[in-house]
């Protein structure tokens, strides 16, 4: 049985992040594996869900300016409104927008935020192999402007939230909140 790895990040001049990565393998490894599985089972069978989810997400052009930040919130809101997750767009007008979601716990601990922001920087696509808003495999890589910066991220984020509302056993309190830049 051949084994596939799976796919790398790419943001086309830059190599996957290690720091990337290691955050993923870090936020996943929070989810609880299913009972008398191996601790990273969890985190292993989701990672065909990530990719997926990052591919569309790359596809959602948030180019900033002008931001357009709403088509990232929407993105987002609907797999939480998916997934049975609460969450709320905070739409500041013009195409610019917030999205907060919430895991309620226990309230005994203070909650974890995860935070990113949902605008990339402008793509010239004369300079890429791919479309950058495409999203695209080629070799076991995905092409996309913002995989390293930040919608790699939020992705890695948005999956520890799935994961964790999935187990249900109420451990954690996440906050996650999406943002627009305002430079």
């Amino acid at each position: 049985m051949r084994h596939n790895p799976a796919p790398r990040v790419r943001a086309e001049t830059v190599l996957a992040s290690p720091r990337l990565a290691a955050l993923c393998a870090l936020l996943l490894s929070a989810a609880p594996a299913p009972a008398g599985a191996p601790p990273d089972t969890a985190a292993t069978a989701a990672l065909p869900e990530a990719v997926s989810l990052l591919r569309a997400y790359l596809a959602v052009d948030t180019t900033n300016p002008p931001g357009n930040e709403r088509r990232a919130a929407d993105f987002l809101a609907a797999v939480f409104a998916k997934e049975g997750i609460e969450h709320e767009i905070l739409d500041q007008g013009g195409g610019r927008a917030n999205v907060l979601a919430r895991l309620p716990g226990r309230g005994r601990k203070r909650p974890l935020v995860l935070l990113n922001h949902l605008d990339v920087v402008p793509a010239d696509p004369t300079r890429w192999s791919a479309p950058p808003f495409s999203g695209a495999l080629k070799d076991g890589v995905i092409y996309g402007r913002g995989a390293t910066d930040m919608k790699g991220t939020a992705i890695c984020h948005l999956m520890t939230m799935l994961l964790l509302a999935r187990a249900r056993d109420g451990r954690a309190r996440i906050r996650r909140l999406g943002t627009p830049v305002n430079d």
